[in-house]
């Protein structure tokens, strides 16, 4: 993902330097798409654009889904 679709699915928050990358819909599959090529592709993208990423998660020990 280049940073030009970065820039159409992040949004800047009313604080400054701070953007958020909102889940979406959630896929059939979300164990495969946490193992897929795409995301690994994207979180190396939002890595050289960005100082840090926090990720927002459940719990994911108990159940795969998380």
């Amino acid at each position: 993902m280049n940073k030009f679709k970065i820039d159409k699915v992040t949004t800047q928050t009313a604080i400054s330097n701070l953007s958020i990358l909102t889940s979406g819909s959630i896929p059939p599959c979300p164990a495969e798409l946490l193992n897929s090529e795409a995301i690994q592709s994207t979180i190396q993208e939002l890595k050289n654009q960005f100082d840090y990423l926090i990720f927002d998660t459940p719990p994911t020990l108990p159940v795969i889904d998380s």
